[in-house]
């Protein structure tokens, strides 16, 4: 269940979101306040009909109802995260999940924010002795979705995802990694640019064997 405790610092509630997700159900997410939304999101504001009675509704499609919850999350605390919460234990994915939903709704400050946790978490995994949590899914949602965008962030998560790899490659065994081999082969352009990156380096990093 969505963790929506931070809608409860408002009594104006006006407004629900319907998420329509992937596997084509919907979530509704009720005691929003439009006047919030309108206030860090105008993009998302606009989306809310004028209903003939309250409250307003307005629905998106979302890859899940914890992405939405974020974002939402960010609208009124200006933290994606619980206060609990550290980045590096979150999925990478999210954080690239973020990053997509900051830029479609036209929210710089959390773009940036994802943009930030996406690169300490890749960098502080380099640290520990397993890769960072959903790197394949982020992987394959940063190729999918992010790698042709020109944008600083999204280059940016590019390169980053590329500098883990090739740095931690034999310390977290990922060559060993069926999961991640299989990343590798579906997505060819990925193994491209971790060539073309293991080779600017003069091969001086563990994955030069990839």
């Amino acid at each position: 269940m969505a963790d929506l405790d931070f809608l409860t610092a408002y009594t104006n509630a006006n407004a629900e979101l319907l998420v329509m997700l992937p596997d084509s159900t919907v979530e509704r997410i009720t005691g929003l306040s439009a006047d919030q939304i309108r206030e860090r999101c105008p993009l998302l504001y606009f989306a809310f009909e004028e209903p003939l009675q309250s409250p307003r509704q307005a629905s998106i499609e979302a890859t899940s109802l914890e992405v939405v919850t974020c974002f939402l999350r960010f609208l009124y605390t200006c933290n994606y995260l619980k206060s609990d919460e550290e980045p590096q234990g979150c999925s990478l994915l999210l954080h690239a999940e973020i990053c997509k939903m900051a830029e479609d709704f036209q929210v710089p400050e959390l773009q940036v924010s994802a943009y930030v946790n996406f690169m300490e978490s890749t960098e502080w995994a380099c640290s520990i002795p397993s890769p960072p949590l959903g790197l394949c899914d982020a992987i394959q949602f940063i190729y999918k979705h992010l790698a042709c965008d020109s944008s600083r962030q999204q280059q940016g998560l590019v390169d980053s995802l590329l500098n883990y790899c090739l740095s931690s490659f034999k310390y977290h065994k990922l060559g060993e990694n069926p999961e991640f081999r299989q990343t590798v082969f579906a997505n060819p352009t990925f193994h491209k640019q971790l060539c073309e990156t293991s080779m600017a380096r003069d091969f001086n990093d563990e994955g030069k064997q990839l």
